[in-house]
């Protein structure tokens, strides 16, 4: 992969299969298969979430827009979407040691979303929720490309 790469998306869960085929493809041969299974995982959490919770039903244009991009040994997944400000690093997440039979609904997905990838943000730019998810290729497995 040269340069940054983008695919726009409806933001509509018969869409979420195209996302995450995307994701992949652009993730085979610059990381190692457990690590790109364990971003799949993460993207999955995060545009499930995009779909079901961003966008007011009224809202027209609901898109989910992925750009990646590799240097510095390091695979960058930013995924963006109009809807509703939310920084989902805000707002804590639930311990693996949390009793599932006692527990309210929600909070587990943010948990495990930021134990699968190396580096992760948010920013709200030009009305527009980003995050970005990095992960590192290591020197052992299939080198990223600079």
């Amino acid at each position: 992969m040269n340069g940054t790469v983008e695919k726009y998306f409806q933001a509509a869960a018969a869409e979420i299969p195209a996302m995450l085929a995307w994701v992949e493809e652009q993730g085979t041969g610059v990381l190692a298969r457990t690590k790109l299974l364990r971003l799949l995982l993460a993207a999955e959490e995060i545009c499930t979430n995009i779909v079901l919770y961003a966008y007011a039903p009224e809202i027209k244009e609901q898109y989910l827009l992925l750009s990646c991009e590799v240097k510095d040994q390091q695979l960058l997944l930013k995924i963006t979407d109009g809807g509703r400000p939310f920084d989902p690093l805000a707002v804590p997440g639930k311990s693996a040691e949390t009793d599932l039979a006692a527990a309210a609904p929600g909070g587990f997905g943010r948990t495990f979303m930021r134990s699968f990838v190396d580096g992760i943000s948010y920013s709200r730019e030009r009305g527009q929720n980003i995050l970005r998810l990095t992960v590192k290729c290591v020197a052992a497995e299939k080198l990223c490309e600079k």
